[in-house]
């Protein structure tokens, strides 16, 4: 009989990693407009910036109008952001960070974005590894 594997069962396989990498990548554009938008009118509701947004992003705004809650945890989450130092970081670290919110456990912005920066060490391994053996 095969022994399990020590711990805690994964909330998400590596199978289902690349799925969560593309709606980071997919969010990454928008999540740049939204918190430039944010920074400039911050008194305003997540719903009314996400509303200004969806001409622009309309996958991405529908995606993030379903998660509203989750979005406002992730800009308020000060620990999580204080991770980062740049604009640039801030809106990839965003991006991952709410890239798990459609998961049926619905990842939390720290485990969302640790799952999402391991898929994409995995994707440079396998592209490193694929470039070595075209040139072998």
């Amino acid at each position: 009989m095969p022994l399990k594997k020590a711990g805690r069962p994964a909330k998400i396989t590596p199978e289902q990693w690349p799925a969560l990498l593309r709606r980071s990548d997919m969010l990454l554009p928008a999540m740049r407009a939204l918190a430039t938008v944010e920074h400039l009118v911050p008194k305003r509701s997540w719903e009314d910036i996400a509303a200004f947004l969806q001409a622009d992003y309309p996958q991405q705004m529908s995606f993030l109008r379903k998660h509203i809650p989750h979005l406002a945890a992730t800009f308020e989450d000060t620990n999580l952001l204080a991770t980062v130092k740049g604009p640039e970081a801030r809106d990839q670290l965003l991006a991952d960070a709410l890239a798990g919110a459609e998961l049926p456990d619905s990842l939390s912005p720290s485990y969302s974005r640790s799952i999402v920066m391991r898929a994409r060490r995995a994707r440079l391994r396998s592209l490193k590894e694929r470039a070595a053996a075209a040139r072998a």
